[in-house]
């Protein structure tokens, strides 16, 4: 037996086809697609973390009963023009954040990461992590112009990045 009112909830979790989905009211259960969603074409999968879901109550179990549209999509793009697959939805931005030594951030990865965010029409965040102010200054060149102020834009390659220093 279906409850006759779903409720709205978000998508915190997913693995094996169950979803762990944080109710509006803050409670959190797992459920599971009900079988036509199971069929319905979707951008991507047909659930994934961020997505907001109305869930019901089936008996004992809880039953996705319908998923919002997207207002953003993360999509991993895949190799040789295969198929992107949404990782999450609903980001307002992306948090990229990388050591600041030990081990020393790799840029290369920094802009893999930084692209994939402005692809997706994300606003990408780079943050450095270290407790150690002269770890900072001892920067690799080309991430040493993040050290140099309190805030501002920072220029990596073609994206612009906003940041900022907390102690």
């Amino acid at each position: 037996m279906i409850s006759p009112e779903p409720v709205g909830g978000t998508v915190v979790e997913t693995g094996g086809g169950v979803y762990r989905v944080r109710l509006d009211s803050g409670e959190q259960v797992e459920a599971a697609l009900r079988g036509r969603l199971k069929l319905e074409r979707r951008s991507g999968d047909k659930v994934v973390v961020g997505d907001r879901v109305r869930v019901a109550r089936s008996g004992e179990a809880w039953v996705v009963e319908g998923v919002d549209p997207r207002s953003s999509e993360l999509l991993r793009r895949g190799p040789g023009g295969r198929r992107a697959k949404v990782v999450a939805a609903n980001l307002d931005a992306i948090l990229v954040v990388v050591a600041a030594r030990d081990p020393d951030p790799t840029p290369s990865l920094i802009d893999r990461l930084l692209v994939v965010a402005e692809a997706s029409g994300l606003t990408p965040v780079l943050i450095l992590w270290s407790g150690l102010p002269e770890v900072l200054q001892a920067l690799p060149a080309a991430l040493a112009a993040i050290a140099t102020g309190l805030s501002g834009i920072f220029q990596w390659k073609e994206h612009q990045i906003r940041f900022g220093y907390a102690k």
